[in-house]
């Protein structure tokens, strides 16, 4: 064999080596990216809307990516459970959930996904509330089938410690 072909035998190789090298790159990172897992829906949702006291304060929330729901203005803490009525509007074009974090973004509690016509009378809590505490009730749409984010809602409130 010549020089000049031992240089074209040693490029090719060079070549595939790197080929393969890039190969092994791309595989491990998709071994390592986790797929999206969408949020499951929530269990006790129920199809309607709800009868809410007036001391719950529940009001609709029009937002404005298009779409509407109805919420406690003032949830209460009752034992491990929250009281929220989180309802999503029978023509909205998204599914819902409903976040409650502690001003310094701890989770206190979550919905599961709501879709439109239903509501969701109280949430979990990770801990017990013995005082009323401010929170962030997040809202955080989706669009359907697809999971595409339809962007989300902050609002300050305070979760009342029931008696």
């Amino acid at each position: 064999m010549t020089g000049r072909e031992k240089r074209w035998v040693a490029a090719a190789g060079v070549l595939c080596a790197l080929s393969l090298l890039a190969l092994g790159v791309v595989w491990y990172t998709r071994s390592q990216t986790p797929s999206f897992q969408p949020p499951a829906f929530d269990p006790t949702a129920r199809t309607g809307t709800p009868t809410v006291a007036a001391a719950y304060q529940w009001t609709p929330l029009e937002v404005t990516d298009g779409y509407t729901v109805s919420l406690c203005a003032k949830p209460v803490a009752e034992g491990d459970r929250a009281v929220v009525y989180f309802t999503a509007a029978q023509d909205n074009q998204v599914w819902v959930r409903l976040q409650l974090f502690t001003q310094t973004g701890e989770l206190l509690g979550e919905s599961g996904v709501v879709r439109s016509g239903e509501y969701v009378e109280q949430l979990s809590l990770t801990q017990p509330i013995t005082q009323d505490t401010p929170v962030v009730m997040q809202v955080v749409a989706y669009t359907p089938e697809t999971w595409y984010s339809a962007g989300k809602v902050q609002l300050n409130a305070t979760l009342t410690a029931a008696p």
